[in-house]
């Protein structure tokens, strides 16, 4: 079974910009969001999945930014699915952040691997829920609610990161390393499309 597990993962860098949008102005970027869409209708597509992060014992995410954490993610929507995700640190870039990001699709047992393994602790947990639309066949924007869990896997206990009423908005492309300068330039572009809808800043929620 090895082989075949190794096959579905690969390595790549997650380029990405990050901004919020008030609720207000929710309903107007929707409809922007609607207009740059090439894809067949319906161009949202809803999702929801529950994330933990784990770091190396010993450490906290807040003494680990040159560091690797592991995510592992459950989706509930559009399908119930299991993610195992090992992301090194954000590079901050000219016109974009990147990530080294290293994907695999897995099973509700990737949970017990983790624990067994002794090296990682539970860092954080969080619950991210909302619409997810494509730009060409690379491009993915996400207008999102992200709620860190107060209690470990209490998902009522989430208290949103971003103020109240705003949602997260990312614009994302996963690339192979020589494409990194092509995709942040590709995504400032798009971006700049949806300003002043949505506020660009830096809100890394990793």
């Amino acid at each position: 079974h090895t082989h075949t597990h190794t096959h579905s993962m690969s390595e790549l860098w997650a380029c990405f910009l990050q901004g919020t949008v008030s609720a207000l102005r929710g309903p107007e970027l929707a409809e922007r969001l609607e207009s740059l869409c090439d894809q067949p209708q319906p161009c949202a597509e809803s999702f929801e999945y529950h994330e933990q992060v784990y770091v190396t014992s010993g450490r906290s995410s807040k003494t680990t930014a040159g560091s690797v954490t592991v995510h592992v993610r459950h989706h509930s929507q559009p399908t119930d699915s299991w993610e195992l995700a090992y992301l090194g640190p954000v590079v901050r870039r000219d016109a974009c952040m990147s990530q080294r990001s290293i994907l695999s699709q897995t099973s509700p047992n990737v949970l017990g691997l983790v624990h067994k393994l002794g090296v990682f602790k539970l860092d954080h947990e969080y619950v991210r829920k909302g619409q997810r639309y494509m730009h060409g066949s690379a491009i993915q924007i996400t207008v999102s609610t992200l709620c860190k869990l107060a209690e470990p896997g209490k998902s009522e206990s989430g208290k949103p990161i971003v103020s109240t009423g705003d949602q997260l908005v990312e614009v994302r492309m996963v690339v192979p390393t020589e494409k990194i300068d092509k995709a942040c330039a590709d995504l400032s572009s798009l971006a700049e499309q949806l300003q002043p809808i949505v506020v660009l800043e830096k809100v890394v929620a990793r």
